[in-house]
């Protein structure tokens, strides 16, 4: 929970408004299951595992295509 997961979730918001195919997400601040099925979404898009965890190559995948 916190900043730093609100910070995702506004990113991840981000790209679910562009691409209908990524599910979305509420800006709670706390890492809930439409999140992290939101992150599992794209980390298989990404080619990376799918485990629901931001590591640092997700982070910066999903920052970089927040910004498309």
């Amino acid at each position: 929970t916190g900043e730093d997961v609100k910070l995702l979730q506004n990113y991840l918001l981000a790209i679910c408004k562009k691409n209908h195919n990524i599910p979305g997400v509420r800006v709670t601040g706390t890492f809930d299951e439409l999140t992290e099925r939101s992150v599992k979404v794209l980390e298989n898009r990404f080619g990376h595992i799918v485990n629901g965890v931001v590591g640092p190559k997700t982070w910066f995948e999903i920052v970089e295509l927040s910004k498309k």
